[in-house]
């Protein structure tokens, strides 16, 4: 996928939406949406990464192309009519305080709702306070989180502490690239670390 992810650097650095839409939606036609999630977007979001630290790009382009990867996502989840199975679950998914990489939750968020589960969807930067609040008002079977930037994690583990101590029958689920870091300060029992995409899919899948 190359010549896509040349095309879509071009887009990003000329800021060009219509050729941006051409190349993203022939993608979606040929491949679907989930694929073309993983095999085109996601190794485009890598480069971006290393565009950004090498100082190719300005935030003004990082910004106008994610926008528009986040407005395909919002109409992916909005095409998806969840109905409710014997298997079904109910995720609570947020991004904590200070995370604001947002792109992956909604992608997930598409992916449980493609299997007919149900998600009360938070946001970025959310403080664990109101993840508390939500969870106590909405009936909820699973928290999950994606942590990608390099928190303080003494105090990130201590406000999961606290939520399971209030939620002590319900999963937490985490998945970034911080998940290494979050293991090594002992997450709490109920805390599952999803290292790897397939284990993220063995959760969507066989939530039963």
């Amino acid at each position: 996928y190359e010549l896509q992810l040349n095309f879509l650097t071009s887009c990003m650095i000329d800021l060009d939406e219509k050729d941006f839409e051409k190349v993203i939606n022939t993608c979606i036609l040929q491949h679907g949406f989930e694929k073309t999630m993983l095999t085109i977007i996601y190794p485009f979001l890598e480069r971006i990464g290393m565009m950004w630290v090498a100082g190719t790009i300005n935030p003004a382009q990082e910004h106008f192309i994610t926008h528009l990867i986040r407005r395909k996502l919002y109409v992916a989840i909005d095409g998806q009519v969840v109905r409710p199975e014997s298997h079904s679950k109910k995720f609570l998914l947020f991004l904590p305080q200070g995370e604001s990489h947002e792109i992956s939750l909604l992608f997930l968020s598409y992916l449980l709702k493609t299997k007919n589960h149900e998600v009360t969807y938070l946001g970025a930067s959310v403080p664990m306070a109101d993840v508390i609040k939500i969870g106590q008002v909405k009936e909820i079977d699973s928290f999950y989180t994606i942590i990608t930037s390099a928190l303080s994690m003494k105090r990130f583990i201590q406000k999961l502490t606290d939520l399971e101590n209030i939620f002590p029958d319900k999963e937490i689920f985490i998945s970034g690239q911080q998940c290494e870091h979050i293991q090594k300060h002992t997450p709490p029992p109920n805390t599952k670390l999803l290292f790897e995409f397939s284990q993220i899919l063995e959760v969507i899948e066989s939530r039963k």
